[in-house]
């Protein structure tokens, strides 16, 4: 697709609709109203703010590509014809829809864009005036930018309270039966039965998304990890620690120059094995195992996915129990019951799942946020880039985007499946990395003297994949996960409190779940590309007392240093 022009877009269903462009123009309020029109313009205007820079060509220039081997893959073929976006429906797939009636679905499945809709757009060119860029910018507002997070203004440490149940809760409990996540989205599903932790020793910690492996120098947040783990080991001394949950981004294997090959295990290995900081980290797991009994689980994430199990234990001498999905806690805490559900939180991020059944569906066995995370890895490791965690203006563009998708429904999943509308987006999103335009000499470097042509990126139909493996609902749901939102994931979890890393952005607040169940919601945070190094402290209820989740969060550079709630 030539850059800044619009392809047009043809289903068939029938009858063919094409999405070109008209002749006659509506009101622009009209066009602002329309789902298709409101999107394009919300990529036209990212767009047109993406920085250029020279050193997307430059740290390409060493490479002779005849040399290597283009990886193949049948979405970067010219003559790949385009799968059937008429055919899908919120019904699809193995999710459950709700608050929205499947007939309705069925009567819009048939046209992605409306026949009147298609003379919406005055011009193929994608340059908004400067007038039309400001009714764009003013559209997506949202709430977030007049009452921005502001971590340093919240207490530290800062707990929420976890009510303990009572017999009429436990009794509603035994007539609604909780049903764990089965094989969630491919991934392995880890139950693990707690009966009756001791009053003293209740504490679990969880941290996350430590990048360890990544140089010190990009990542300032690593001085203060060892005196944290200094503190949760002297509570395991003092016998208070139950566990400890590593939830997932651990390690650094994604952050890798584009133009570099692709480390193997063994090199990742070494290089950890080699790392000051790892090796402080690691012993210190280890000894929290061996001397003070704590149980430790090591949860993968999305940046350390290629991890194994032969792996951890070469690292953990075998005394951390590797989860590759999801873990679950079965509290039976004096005759009433808690569930805890630990992920990462890449499983139900439609960027950086590698749940595909079909095998099709990754490129090198690797979802599209490795390849973002390839582009923009040479600004991480040049301190050009601080990452999404501690930039205001992408968490921003991050919630406009979501109050965009949110204001259109799941249909919208039907524009992003057009070619025309995924190439324009994950364009964007290269380029957002890349901090420049896409150019043919841009490779992501694999092993064996392999590459992907960067270019090549936006052809990648994994949206409509996952859109027909699992339905729109749960792919919509997948999208805002991506952006920051989990209010709809929450939505199906039936535990009492859901824990994630992978966003950078620690919270502790109330949420509602499935059936409109309360439950209390948590993320651990980061220790990279975030204001703040933060992990939890969680404390689970007895039949006496309440427990809480509380956030331990410290500016980054700062003091480690805090009263600890009792």
């Amino acid at each position: 697709m030539s850059e800044g022009k619009m392809q047009s877009a043809e289903i068939t269903d029938g009858n063919e609709v094409s999405a070109t462009m008209g002749d006659e123009v509506e009101s622009q309020d009209e066009m602002e109203d329309n789902p298709h029109t409101k999107l394009k313009n919300f990529l036209q205007y990212v767009r047109g703010h993406i920085s250029k820079s020279s050193e997307v060509i430059t740290q390409f220039a060493h490479l002779k590509v005849s040399d290597l081997t283009e990886v193949p893959h049948p979405d970067f073929s010219e003559d790949t014809a385009p799968l059937a976006v008429d055919d899908l429906d919120s019904s699809q797939g193995q999710g459950e829809t709700t608050g929205h009636n499947e007939e309705e679905h069925k009567e819009t499945s048939e046209v992605a864009v409306p026949k009147d809709e298609t003379a919406n757009v005055k011009s193929e060119e994608w340059n908004l005036s400067s007038e039309a860029e400001t009714k764009v910018h003013d559209k997506v507002k949202h709430k977030g930018d007049e009452n921005e997070d502001k971590p340093e203004g919240r207490p530290c440490p800062y707990k929420v309270v976890w009510q303990r149940k009572d017999d009429k809760s436990n009794a509603s409990s035994e007539n609604q039966p909780y049903h764990p996540p089965t094989e969630a989205f491919g991934e392995e599903v880890l139950q693990v039965k707690i009966d009756a932790i001791s009053d003293k020793r209740r504490e679990i910690y969880v941290l996350s998304d430590i990048h360890l492996g990544r140089p010190l120098a990009v990542c300032p947040g690593h001085v203060q990890l060892e005196s944290v783990l200094s503190r949760i080991t002297k509570a395991a001394a003092e016998g208070k620690v139950h566990s400890v949950i590593l939830l997932g981004d651990i390690f650094e294997m994604w952050v890798l120059l584009a133009a570099e090959p692709a480390w193997t295990d063994q090199e990742f290995l070494r290089h950890w094995e080699m790392d000051a900081i790892c090796q402080v980290f690691t012993r210190v797991i280890c000894n929290m195992v061996e001397q003070h009994d704590v149980d430790v689980y090591f949860v993968r994430g999305n940046h350390d996915h290629e991890i194994t199990s032969a792996m951890i234990d070469a690292l953990f001498d075998g005394k951390v129990q590797f989860i590759p999905g999801i873990l679950i806690y079965n509290i039976n805490m004096e005759q009433q019951e808690y569930h805890v559900r630990f992920e990462h939180g890449h499983i139900c991020d439609i960027v950086n799942s590698y749940s595909y059944e079909d095998a099709d569906g990754l490129v090198c066995g690797r979802p599209m946020g490795y390849f973002m995370s390839r582009c923009v890895a040479h600004r991480i490791l040049n301190g050009q880039f601080v990452g999404d965690g501690s930039d205001k203006s992408m968490s921003s563009l991050r919630a406009r985007f979501a109050d965009v998708m949110k204001s259109a429904g799941p249909d919208i999943m039907k524009l992003l499946c057009l070619p025309d509308i995924r190439e324009e987006f994950l364009s964007m999103i290269i380029e957002l990395c890349f901090g420049g335009s896409i150019n043919s000499h841009a490779v992501v470097r694999m092993h064996a003297g392999t590459y992907v042509p960067v270019w090549k990126l936006p052809r990648y139909n994994f949206i409509q994949r996952l859109c027909e493996q699992e339905g729109l609902e749960k792919v919509f749901m997948m999208f805002l996960v991506w952006l920051d939102d989990f209010s709809y994931f929450l939505s199906a979890c039936e535990e009492d409190m859901v824990v994630v890393g992978h966003s950078h952005h620690w919270t502790a607040e109330q949420a509602v779940g499935r059936g409109g169940k309360p439950l209390l919601f948590a993320n651990s945070g980061a220790w990279v590309d975030a204001e703040e190094v933060s992990y939890l402290r969680i404390v689970p209820p007895t039949s006496q007392e309440d427990g809480f989740v509380e956030v331990l969060h410290y500016p980054v550079n700062g003091a480690t240093v805090e009263e600890h709630s009792t």
